[in-house]
């Protein structure tokens, strides 16, 4: 350790005679070498030397002189100073040599490390002092302080000023920052220090002003400078405004040693020094503002800034009151910012202003806050259409925080002069929708954290991230602002001007989203604007399939401008309807309960949208519908529904009297009837009565929309009733008893030339023994059971269906065949009412098969398959002999046409798809034997050509894999006929099948995997 000291030691003397780079590097490496103890203990003799070499005035040792900054560096944060002229000695020396250096060199970027260097070392200086130093300088040297200071200050200011570097501009206000000695701890060098810097204040404001006033990401600006220059400027406020309200004037010159806390000089806001000062405060305050108004701030300068609001805010006396509304409008920028802890921080910074210590001129500072208020809502238009994204989200975050701000305030400043009408105008401007981004057919689930879905995007507000501002604006505005005066408004503005309709819709809903549930004069409101939307013509826009139709036209096949008008104008009609039971939603969770006095008006307008073919009023409708059952305090939609039966009911059937006047009668029993259970059957069964009843009425004229009806009621039937077991037959008449054994019997006997009396004969006990099982499973039944009531409903509306299937209307007979399908299996355990009505409708659908329209005959042969489903061994003979054999005949025709290029989705070939796919479903349905097969499978064979088209093919292929399961040997010998099988193997001329078929390798090697899993036999 000795020798290592005399070491030092003698660097030391060599340095203070002949000073060099190598020297000093050697002296640094042998500090660093000190443990703290020692260093703290030697730190005069170590300091010495290198304050020697930084007094020389020679630019040529500006190495040398680095060397030792940063040695001295090592020094002080290693130890301690504990005498006030080692810190003297240390700033006088720093101060000079940069004072030098600024004079020297006109252009401070030549050499930014040293003037850094130069500047860490004062600011290390700084923190190195203890509290005796301090103690000592504002006791006993406040002449020497104010001097020292006043240089260190204004050379900072210089550098801040002349320097374009960011770091050395940071390092130079955190030097700055450092003089104002936060250690202090008595009330008379706090006033001293207050006075001396009020004198600095006008040019730290100017400097401070100049760094704020450009964006952070501009040239020699950043994030780390203006966190910099905030804490420097706000440290310094608070500084000279203490907590005790007064503003200290400049220091006195009068000797440090007879100053005391009673003599301090004092001045108040008149003092000249004040005056000239605090505009430029405001200056520097608003040059943040507009900052903050043009460019994206980043979190750390954000929170900075609200420190120095919170700070002036709380602090800062009466004198500042202009620098406040600026202050506080950027505050509230940030109170709406994405960080949760900065949006917290920010928005109690702006609580505390109405708590601030301003008794006098809170009012005054109200009234600033009030216009600017009232010019930001103004200016909000503007700003949207200079379509300047970071302005647009400031402004709109700006009006926001000024909402929460004022609060319940807010409606009185409204309702002053033409204040609302300026602010309604603006909206509707602002909200101004487009309607091309329209989705017909997009179905959309709505969220409970995000109750309103905009149909469609704004027109001036493309982002979703600023039209979700321009919304939370509004719902703010309904929150605290909403009144009837603003709803009579918008209300006036729906009835008057037609062209901007959605857009006062639109505003309406953003506003009613903020508003939660109140009383009294809004609620009288309310109901005037509910009773107006309810009698709206935008209710009237067509829900029935056509308009999907249109809709997918115009958007898959193009359109002509005629098309495109159409298509523009119903996504508009669409959309205003969508608006219209949102709003409806929105009023329902506002009122309450008292929205039951509108619930049967609105309810059966709701129901009716629920069922719209159109995806985005049907999910809007049922939102709507959720939120009203809600409102109205009902559990779910089916409780609703079900409490207001009867008046649905008794509105349904006065509808369906004049149902050629009121269609959409169809969507309201649809809905009624989804959210309804088996118990509303009677209820159901009086509207089916009244259908019946016009159904013979106009069944010449109108019938589709009654038949509509019908097939929704069987439909749902079925549902409420699913198939059950079969039950036994019950005793019957003998008309009933010769229906089934025509059906059983007389059809056979018939084709082959022999009456049912030789048939039976012929047959020899077998009839018999089929009769006898009959009429004994009859005499079982002791006791006739009751037909159930949905039965006998369903028995009535397929009998009256089958009497009208054979009109020469083709959506009709759709309809009526669907209800026929949906009808036979509600009563399929009833066979006794279902043998007699399969009976009644078999001609016509043999009918059906011998025509020419494909789409007729596709639902003919759908209803054939559903109807074997249930009375499959009734109706073997028939099927076997009337209905396969032109189903076969169909294919096969289909099969010639070989075209590659055939339309999928051409009628003719959808029929053959169905008859190739249900095929087998018939076949196992009314369990035919293998002759029936064999005759289907004849005719689906050629569609396995490899020049059929692929999709047929493939319909084909899947035939043949169903058949595989039942019929493995049939199968097998059909594959067998095809030619190309195994060309190893040719066929023998006299086994060479008739049809030539060539089977795509794929459809061959699958078929032969099934075929192998299935009969375990090989394929030749």
């Amino acid at each position: 350790m000795g020798e290592h000291l005399f070491a030092i030691q003698g660097l030391s003397l060599q340095m203070l005679k002949e000073p060099n780079t190598e020297q000093a590097q050697q002296y640094a490496h042998l500090i660093k070498a000190l443990d703290k103890t020692a260093v703290a203990d030697l730190q005069p003799c170590l300091i010495f030397p290198l304050l020697r070499i930084l007094r020389k005035r020679d630019s040529k040792l500006r190495r040398l002189q680095e060397v030792s900054l940063t040695t001295l560096q090592d020094i002080l944060c290693r130890s301690r100073l504990v005498s006030w002229s080692a810190f003297k000695d240390i700033a006088g020396s720093t101060c000079v040599m940069l004072q030098d250096t600024l004079k020297k060199e006109k252009d401070v970027t030549l050499d930014e490390v040293f003037y850094e260097t130069l500047l860490e070392t004062m600011s290390i200086a700084f923190r190195a002092c203890s509290s005796t130093v301090w103690a000592e300088a504002f006791g006993t040297s406040r002449d020497v302080v104010s001097v020292l200071w006043s240089n260190i200050v204004f050379l900072c200011v210089d550098l801040i000023n002349k320097s374009s570097a960011r770091n050395v501009r940071a390092s130079a206000l955190g030097l700055i920052q450092q003089t104002l000695v936060p250690e202090l701890r008595t009330d008379e060098s706090k006033a001293f220090l207050a006075g001396l810097f009020a004198s600095f204040l006008p040019g730290i404001t100017a400097t401070c002003s100049s760094v704020l006033a450009k964006p952070a990401g501009s040239p020699f600006v950043g994030t780390q400078l203006m966190v910099q220059a905030l804490n420097t400027f706000s440290s310094v406020l608070c500084t000279v405004f203490d907590n005790s309200l007064r503003v200290h004037g400049p220091a006195s010159p009068e000797s440090s040693g007879t100053r005391t806390a009673e003599t301090s000089t004092t001045v108040r806001a008149s003092s000249a020094w004040l005056e000239e000062t605090v505009p430029k405060i405001a200056i520097a305050v608003r040059s943040v503002d507009s900052v903050v108004i043009s460019a994206d701030i980043s979190p750390e300068v954000a929170s900075t800034f609200i420190c120095f609001a919170e700070l002036v805010i709380t602090k800062c006396d009466r004198t500042l009151r202009p620098c406040l509304v600026h202050l506080v409008r950027t505050v509230i920028i940030f109170s709406e910012h994405q960080t949760p802890e900065i949006s917290d921080a920010a928005t109690r910074c702006v609580e505390n202003l109405k708590e601030a210590s301003l008794p006098d001129q809170t009012s005054l500072v109200w009234i600033d806050l009030q216009d600017d208020l009232i010019s930001s809502f103004e200016a909000l238009t503007s700003t949207v259409e200079s379509g300047l994204e970071s302005s647009i989200v400031a402004s709109f975050k700006l009006c926001c925080g000024y909402v929460k701000l004022f609060g319940s305030r807010l409606s009185w400043i409204l309702g002053a002069g033409n204040v609302l009408d300026r602010v309604i105008f603006l909206l509707l401007s602002i909200a101004e929708l487009d309607y091309t981004t329209t989705d017909l057919m997009a179905y959309r689930e709505f969220d409970t954290n995000e109750p309103s879905i905009l149909p469609c995007s704004l027109l001036k507000l493309t982002k979703s991230s600023i039209a979700t501002l321009f919304f939370r604006f509004t719902s703010r505005l309904g929150t605290v602002g909403v009144q009837p005066g603003m709803l009579s408004r918008l209300t006036e503005e729906f009835l008057r001007n037609s062209l901007t309709r959605c857009e006062t819709l639109l505003v309406l809903r953003c506003l009613l989203d903020g508003v939660e549930k109140s009383d009294g004069p809004v609620l009288d409101q309310l109901s005037m604007v509910l009773e107006v939307l309810l009698q709206s013509d935008g209710w009237t826009l067509s829900t029935s399939a056509q308009a999907a139709v249109l809709s997918r036209r115009c958007i898959t096949e193009g359109w002509s401008q005629a098309d495109e008008k159409t298509l523009l104008q119903l996504k508009k009609d669409v959309v205003c309807l969508q608006l219209l039971l949102q709003n409806i939603a929105a009023i329902a969770k506002v009122m309450g309960t008292a929205f039951r006095q509108h619930l049967h008006v609105a309810l059966y307008m709701i129901l009716e949208k629920t069922e719209s073919e159109i995806p985005p009023i049907q999910s809007t409708a049922l939102h709507c519908l959720s939120q009203v059952a809600e409102a109205c305090q009902y559990a779910s939609i089916a409780d609703l529904v079900c409490d207001n039966m009867e008046y649905l009911i008794n509105d349904i059937v006065l509808r369906v009297r004049q149902l050629h006047r009121h269609p959409k009668t169809i969507f309201v029993l649809k809905a009624v009837l989804s959210y309804t259970d088996k118990n509303a059957l009677p209820e159901v069964a009086h509207i089916v009565e009244v259908v019946l009843d016009k159904l013979d009425e106009f069944h010449h004229a109108a019938p589709g929309p009654f038949a509509a009806v019908l097939l929704t009621v069987v439909v749902k039937m079925k549902r409420w009733f699913p198939a059950s077991k079969k039950v036994p037959a019950v005793r019957q008449d003998s008309k009933v008893y010769g229906v089934i054994r025509y059906l059983r019997t007389g059809y056979r006997d018939q084709t082959s030339g022999q009456t049912p009396n030789e048939g039976n004969e012929m047959n020899g006990t077998v009839a018999d023994e089929e009769e006898v099982e009959e009429e004994g499973t009859i005499e079982t039944e002791e006791k006739k059971e009751e037909v159930p009531q949905h039965v006998k409903l369903t028995v009535e509306i397929v009998r009256r269906s089958a009497y009208l299937l054979l009109t020469e209307d083709r959506h009709l007979r759709s309809l009526l065949l669907d209800v026929i399908r949906e009808g036979c299996e509600v009563i399929q355990s009833r066979q006794e009412q279902l043998l007699p009505l399969a009976h009644k409708i078999w001609q016509s659908l043999i009918t059906f098969h011998r025509g020419s329209d494909f789409i007729i005959m596709r639902k003919a042969f759908e209803c054939l398959v559903g109807l074997t489903s249930v009375a499959g061994g009734f109706l073997r003979y028939r099927v076997v002999n009337e209905a396969i054999p032109l189903v076969a005949k169909f294919v096969g025709t289909r099969s010639l046409n070989r075209s590659r290029y055939s339309d999928e989705w051409d009628p003719g070939t959808r029929l053959t798809i169905s008859f190739i796919s249900l095929l087998p479903q018939l076949l196992k349905n009314i369990e035919a034997e293998d002759s029936a097969w064999e005759i289907c499978a004849t005719a689906v064979l050629p569609f396995l050509d490899a020049e059929q088209p692929k999709f047929l093919q493939e319909a084909a292929l899947a035939f043949f894999q169903g058949l595989a399961g039942t019929q493995p040997d049939l199968v097998h010998v059909k594959l067998t006929e095809v030619s190309c099988i195994d060309e190893d193997q040719p066929i023998m001329p006299e086994k060479k099948p008739k049809t030539t078929v060539s089977v795509g390798r794929r459809s061959l090697e699958t078929i032969s995997k099934n075929i192998r899993s299935l009969t375990a036999k090989p394929l030749n």
